[in-house]
């Protein structure tokens, strides 16, 4: 067994968490699974700084794992690489253009960049620059870069991606033929979970949230992109990390691997409610389900309903938008002051 720590750091609306793995002769392996957006880089590099290298003596992760690459996942990861240079280990990411053809990709790009006044295009056009613009920088200081494909693994099996395949990750990105298509339906989502008006039955929020969670699973190509991790440091523990992964790339994970009885589960999208299914829920069943995530103002992430049929089915929730960073640990970790035990979201 390795004992294991993960920080899920209070980044709104984004995605950072950072993972410390200890074995029983002291010997440490750090990951950090995405970096928020742009303006979080800071706030990881000082949760690394303050709370990782004074136990492990070094910051630097010796794995820094990009899930997909909308800016609030990959956008604080350039910043990372900056500062600590090759004393990263390595770097597990999948670049869309390597999957497309030159011509389509350029297509693409050019075709975000024409609608880009509208804020549902200009979001994915920076996503793009963000991928591009990473990339770029891991390959000019040196440090080894890898794509987060099914199969690929570290620590002897401890750590491993479930998903996507090669052959899943081709199938959504858009040939030349079906540019606009994709073009269209990625802004289209992007309105829909962000900017669009919503009106919420709060009542069947709480009493029937299942049916509720079930009346939309769809998300987009980007998001059913993201990389699925899991690590099994505790002997019948699954931990699984899920970027905004939606119910598609579950499913497709599904073929391969059983999905059940998941004890640690990283809610995908910041707890919106089309990412996951009751089926999927009933699936997992986790014992704890926790949510990067606003909150406030910001009723879709996390979405009461999602949360409530979790709860349904067996699982404590907590979430940034109640706690603040939330950390987990198994194994003889230091405490740490300002810390208190986390409260359940919407749980009076």
């Amino acid at each position: 067994m390795i004992d294991i720590s993960i920080d899920m750091l209070s980044v709104g609306n984004a995605d950072a968490q950072i993972v410390w793995l200890k074995d029983h002769n002291n010997n440490h392996f750090v990951i950090l699974i995405d970096g928020g957006k742009k303006s979080d880089g800071e706030t990881v590099i000082n949760h690394l700084e303050h709370h990782i290298k004074p136990h492990v003596g070094y910051a630097a992760p010796d794995l820094i794992i990009c899930t997909h690459h909308d800016q609030d996942h990959i956008g604080g990861l350039t910043a990372l690489v900056e500062k600590y240079r090759t004393a990263i280990g390595e770097v597990w990411i999948n670049n869309p253009a390597d999957h497309i053809s030159h011509h389509s990709y350029q297509l693409l790009k050019e075709s975000f960049r024409i609608k880009s006044a509208q804020t549902q295009y200009k979001v994915i056009l920076e996503s793009i620059k963000n991928v591009e613009d990473f990339i770029s920088v891991v390959d000019r200081i040196g440090i080894e870069r890898k794509p987060a494909l099914h199969g690929r693994e570290s620590q002897n099996g401890i750590i491993k991606i479930l998903g996507p395949t090669k052959e899943f990750y081709d199938l959504l990105l858009p040939g030349m033929d079906g540019i606009e298509k994709y073009v269209s339906a990625e802004a289209q989502y992007i309105y829909n979970s962000y900017l669009a008006p919503m009106i919420i039955n709060e009542a069947a929020e709480t009493s029937s949230p299942c049916p509720v969670v079930d009346q939309e699973n769809d998300t987009s190509a980007t998001n059913n992109s993201s990389v699925i991790l899991e690590i099994n440091a505790q002997e019948g523990k699954r931990f699984l990390f899920t970027g905004d992964a939606g119910v598609k790339a579950f499913e497709d994970v599904a073929e391969r691997y059983s999905l059940s009885n998941i004890y640690w589960l990283d809610v995908p999208h910041h707890g919106a409610r089309r990412n996951l299914s009751s089926e999927l829920i009933d699936t997992m069943r986790p014992t704890y389900a926790l949510i990067s995530a606003k909150g406030g103002s910001d009723t879709k992430h996390p979405r009461k309903a999602l949360v409530f049929c979790l709860r349904k089915h067996g699982a404590k929730v907590y979430s940034t938008s109640k706690s603040g960073s939330l950390r987990h640990k198994f194994g003889d970790f230091p405490e740490r002051n300002g810390y208190s035990t986390a409260e359940e979201v919407f749980k009076s």
